[in-house]
Protein backbone atom coordinates (compact mmCIF):
# COMPACT_ATOMS: atom_id res chain seq x y z
CA UNK A 1 0.00 0.00 0.00
CA UNK A 2 1.42 3.41 -0.97
CA UNK A 3 1.94 6.21 1.53
CA UNK A 4 -0.72 8.31 -0.22
CA UNK A 5 -3.23 5.47 0.08
CA UNK A 6 -2.38 5.07 3.76
CA UNK A 7 -2.84 8.79 4.41
CA UNK A 8 -6.12 8.86 2.45
CA UNK A 9 -7.40 5.95 4.54
CA UNK A 10 -6.42 7.75 7.75
CA UNK A 11 -8.22 10.91 6.56
CA UNK A 12 -11.38 8.89 5.84
CA UNK A 13 -11.22 7.35 9.31
CA UNK A 14 -10.66 10.76 10.90
CA UNK A 15 -13.66 12.25 9.10
CA UNK A 16 -15.84 9.33 10.17
CA UNK A 17 -14.79 9.90 13.79
CA UNK A 18 -15.82 13.58 13.75
CA UNK A 19 -19.53 12.76 14.02
CA UNK A 20 -21.47 15.89 15.06
CA UNK A 21 -18.72 18.25 13.86
CA UNK A 22 -19.56 17.43 10.26
CA UNK A 23 -21.97 19.71 8.38
CA UNK A 24 -23.89 18.25 5.45
CA UNK A 25 -23.62 20.90 2.75
CA UNK A 26 -24.26 21.62 -0.90
CA UNK A 27 -21.44 22.98 -3.06
CA UNK A 28 -22.33 25.25 -5.97
CA UNK A 29 -19.78 25.68 -8.73
CA UNK A 30 -20.53 29.04 -10.32
CA UNK A 31 -20.37 29.09 -14.11
CA UNK A 32 -19.24 32.04 -16.15
CA UNK A 33 -22.27 33.85 -17.56
CA UNK A 34 -22.72 33.72 -21.31
CA UNK A 35 -24.11 36.68 -23.21
CA UNK A 36 -26.50 36.21 -26.12
CA UNK A 37 -26.26 39.31 -28.35
CA UNK A 38 -29.45 38.38 -30.21
CA UNK A 39 -31.64 39.03 -27.16
CA UNK A 40 -29.24 40.89 -24.88
CA UNK A 41 -29.65 38.30 -22.11
CA UNK A 42 -26.93 36.77 -19.95
CA UNK A 43 -27.41 33.27 -18.59
CA UNK A 44 -25.48 31.50 -15.89
CA UNK A 45 -25.94 27.86 -14.98
CA UNK A 46 -24.36 26.76 -11.72
CA UNK A 47 -23.55 23.11 -11.03
CA UNK A 48 -24.64 21.86 -7.61
CA UNK A 49 -23.07 19.00 -5.67
CA UNK A 50 -25.38 17.91 -2.85
CA UNK A 51 -25.02 16.22 0.53
CA UNK A 52 -21.28 16.65 0.97
CA UNK A 53 -19.44 16.50 4.29
CA UNK A 54 -17.65 19.62 5.53
CA UNK A 55 -15.92 20.44 8.79
CA UNK A 56 -15.69 24.15 9.63
CA UNK A 57 -13.24 25.75 12.02
CA UNK A 58 -12.66 29.37 13.07
CA UNK A 59 -9.30 30.91 12.26
CA UNK A 60 -7.02 31.40 15.26
CA UNK A 61 -5.66 34.89 15.98
CA UNK A 62 -2.14 33.93 14.83
CA UNK A 63 -3.54 32.85 11.43
CA UNK A 64 -5.16 36.20 10.68
CA UNK A 65 -3.75 38.13 7.74
CA UNK A 66 -5.05 41.04 5.68
CA UNK A 67 -6.78 38.46 3.44
CA UNK A 68 -8.63 36.72 6.29
CA UNK A 69 -11.56 38.48 7.94
CA UNK A 70 -12.69 37.78 11.50
CA UNK A 71 -15.89 36.18 10.18
CA UNK A 72 -14.04 33.75 7.87
CA UNK A 73 -13.89 30.02 8.50
CA UNK A 74 -11.61 27.23 7.42
CA UNK A 75 -13.50 24.38 5.80
CA UNK A 76 -12.22 20.85 5.27
CA UNK A 77 -13.73 18.39 2.82
CA UNK A 78 -12.49 15.04 1.60
CA UNK A 79 -11.04 15.37 -1.89
CA UNK A 80 -13.28 12.58 -3.15
CA UNK A 81 -16.34 14.77 -2.47
CA UNK A 82 -15.31 17.17 -5.28
CA UNK A 83 -12.66 15.26 -7.21
CA UNK A 84 -14.13 16.06 -10.63
CA UNK A 85 -13.88 19.86 -10.31
CA UNK A 86 -11.43 22.49 -9.19
CA UNK A 87 -13.01 24.96 -6.79
CA UNK A 88 -12.80 28.64 -7.70
CA UNK A 89 -13.35 32.00 -6.10
CA UNK A 90 -17.04 32.83 -6.07
CA UNK A 91 -18.26 29.26 -5.69
CA UNK A 92 -20.34 28.83 -2.57
CA UNK A 93 -21.28 26.30 0.07
CA UNK A 94 -24.76 26.13 1.60
CA UNK A 95 -25.93 24.51 4.83
CA UNK A 96 -29.53 25.28 5.71
CA UNK A 97 -29.84 29.08 5.62
CA UNK A 98 -26.07 29.60 5.90
CA UNK A 99 -24.16 30.44 2.74
CA UNK A 100 -20.37 30.77 2.61
CA UNK A 101 -18.46 32.05 -0.39
CA UNK A 102 -15.27 30.29 -1.39
CA UNK A 103 -12.48 32.87 -1.06
CA UNK A 104 -9.54 30.48 -1.34
CA UNK A 105 -8.80 26.76 -1.48
CA UNK A 106 -5.97 24.29 -1.38
CA UNK A 107 -5.83 20.73 -2.63
CA UNK A 108 -3.85 18.80 -0.03
CA UNK A 109 -2.30 15.87 -1.93
CA UNK A 110 -5.62 14.81 -3.52
CA UNK A 111 -6.75 13.80 -0.02
CA UNK A 112 -8.39 16.91 1.38
CA UNK A 113 -9.75 20.25 0.20
CA UNK A 114 -9.02 23.13 2.55
CA UNK A 115 -11.22 26.18 1.97
CA UNK A 116 -11.25 29.76 3.16
CA UNK A 117 -14.96 30.49 3.54
CA UNK A 118 -16.66 33.84 4.11
CA UNK A 119 -20.32 34.34 5.06
CA UNK A 120 -22.17 35.56 2.01
CA UNK A 121 -24.28 38.68 2.25
CA UNK A 122 -27.56 38.15 0.44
Amino acid sequence: MSLKTTIRSAALSAFAALGDLIDIVDYSSVAVATYDPSDGESTQTDTDYEDLQLVREKYEAHEMTSAIMGTDFKGYMLYTELSDITPKKGDYITSGSNIWEVIGWENIYDILWKFQLRPRNN
